[in-house]
């Protein structure tokens, strides 16, 4: 009798768990927006807390409540993918590795071993409750999104044994972690191209399964990874696009506004539109470091949303973009991606805006140009030494009358700093009109726009990768098709065209010959 009361409550709870799975399903089901499109949403957060005076459990939980209240306003307006920043959570810089070893970062089992976790079912009761990975594992069931985070991952190794593993025992990585709408960890992804970030280590190819480059084939398509620093590098980005084929790049981001060429929403639309491809990029909110701008791009359609605005407070992207750009059987139509943004915290203090400027030594030629006198005018600049020439064409609106107004027309092709860093050379070419604060363009502006009614900017000799930008005020991106056109003709001729009908500050070709790099040194 005991026997079968057992088998029979066996058989109830089995009933009850496969009830359950198959009305999540349904509801998971429902929630899919089409099958050739999907919303996205991405966070840009203020990072909470104060490492001198608060313990790294109290900051951490303090900003996984403002999360929360994001996922919320995600789930209220049926995102099914929501994107994260970088070193917006916990700021891993601010501490030791054995600190984080000991008490912050956590293990994560690799989904391309077959070892597909869900930290929300199998984490005990008593652990969830300072657990990042469950806390989100659980968001990602009970919200029902895809949810991408960037935290630490730690990976025990044996000294003894392996050659590079560090004194500690432990590798550490930067990592992108990709939750489906079960809970489950479907994928992971260890950042290749530290910006300095000592704490963490570089993955290798026997850290990462013989390919540190991570790809997902989830509802929306193949989706590809990348964080910040990543960018300015050949991979993960053109091998997930060139030999992958992914239809979308998730990006994570602690991105350093670097005038006049590689400013955030300026390169990841570039990035998008450069490579035909949706962009999903969320990057940490802090203007007193020009840490800004977060989007959703999809290739040659732009920004789909995008927001760049100093006002110190944590928003909320949402949009609807298609799962593959590139179908021929696509029917996206821009008008009807649904872009929302919310304000999800409002901070009490408000932050000035401090931009970057690229060392205006690696830009290597500069020559003036005078809008003051003619309405009208053409000019051709090359780079000494080398093929790579600028050519301009513009009509102004009016004459200008601005004396703040000071533009350049500026070429370079050189081994020079990453993001202005010494430190990480990398080879970079440079065509653009830009905006600078001084007649000697130390410093570039992005403000004082002047009125155009036509631009035309080409450059020849330049590599095959190619990111190109149109520039407003306040680092306003102009709408791509509407304001301005980017081809690149045969053999190597890349062009510009705008009519634009708001201030220029910049009209910019940044070319990228990842050939010519030397080998990237932590």
């Amino acid at each position: 009798m005991i026997k079968k009361c057992i088998q029979a409550m066996a058989v109830a709870m089995v009933a009850r768990v496969v009830w359950w799975y198959g009305i999540r399903t349904v509801l998971i089901e429902k929630r899919q927006s089409s099958p050739t499109m999907y919303r996205a949403a991405v966070f840009e957060h203020v990072p909470q807390g104060d490492e001198k005076s608060e313990t790294y459990r109290e900051i951490i939980d303090k900003n996984l409540k403002i999360y929360e209240k994001a996922v919320e306003i995600a789930y209220q307006n049926d995102v099914e993918l929501l994107v994260f920043p970088e070193d917006s959570l916990i700021n891993s810089e601010k501490y030791n590795r054995s600190m984080l070893i000991e008490h912050i970062l956590e293990p994560m089992p690799d989904p391309r071993n077959g070892q597909l976790v869900n930290f929300c079912e199998t984490t005990s009761l008593d652990k969830k409750k300072t657990s990042v990975l469950a806390t989100i594992s659980c968001w990602a069931i009970q919200y029902k999104m895809f949810i991408a985070l960037e935290f630490g991952d730690k990976v025990k190794c044996d000294k003894n044994i392996e050659s590079e593993c560090p004194p500690d025992g432990h590798y550490l990585f930067n990592t992108i972690a990709l939750f489906d709408w079960y809970g489950n960890l479907v994928a992971k992804y260890h950042k290749m191209q530290l910006y300095y970030e000592f704490q963490y280590n570089i993955p290798t190819k026997k850290t990462e399964n013989n390919d540190p480059v991570v790809y997902y084939d989830s509802p929306f398509g193949r989706i590809g990874f990348m964080i910040c620093f990543d960018l300015m590098y050949k991979q993960p980005g053109i091998k997930l696009v060139e030999e992958y084929g992914v239809q979308t790049i998730i990006f994570s981001t602690y991105w350093f506004n670097h005038l006049p060429f590689v400013s955030s929403v300026q390169m990841q639309q570039a990035f998008a539109l450069a490579h035909n491809i949706n962009f999903i990029c969320a990057n940490t909110h802090i203007p007193k470091t020009g840490t800004l701008g977060s989007g959703i791009y999809s290739g040659k359609f732009g920004a789909i949303i995008y927001t760049n605005n100093p006002d110190s407070n944590s928003k909320l992207a949402i949009a609807t973009i298609p799962i593959d750009l590139r179908s021929k059987e696509s029917t996206f139509d821009v008008h009807k991606t649904k872009p929302k943004l919310f304000v999800v915290f409002r901070n009490k203090t408000r932050q000035e805006l401090q931009n970057n400027y690229l060392n205006p030594n690696d830009l290597q030629s500069i020559i003036l140009l005078n809008f003051h006198q003619n309405l009208t005018g053409s000019v051709k600049w090359c780079f000494p030494g080398s093929h790579l020439c600028c050519r301009l064409y513009y009509e102004l609106k009016h004459i200008s009358q601005n004396e703040k107004a000071i533009f350049a027309l500026v070429t370079g092709a050189s081994l020079s700093g990453a993001i202005g860093q010494s430190r990480y050379p990398i080879f970079q070419e440079y065509c653009g009109m830009v905006q600078c604060e001084s007649k000697n363009c130390s410093q570039f502006s992005s403000n004082n726009g002047i009125e155009f009614n036509y631009i035309f900017l080409s450059t020849t000799s330049m590599s095959h990768y190619v990111y190109p930008s149109v520039i407003g005020n306040n680092q306003r991106l102009l709408p791509i098709r509407k304001e301005w056109i980017y081809q690149r003709l045969e053999p190597d001729e890349n062009i510009i065209r705008v009519r634009p009908t708001q201030p220029i500050v910049a009209v910019t070709l940044y070319g990228r010959n990842y050939d010519n790099d030397p080998v990237y040194v932590h």
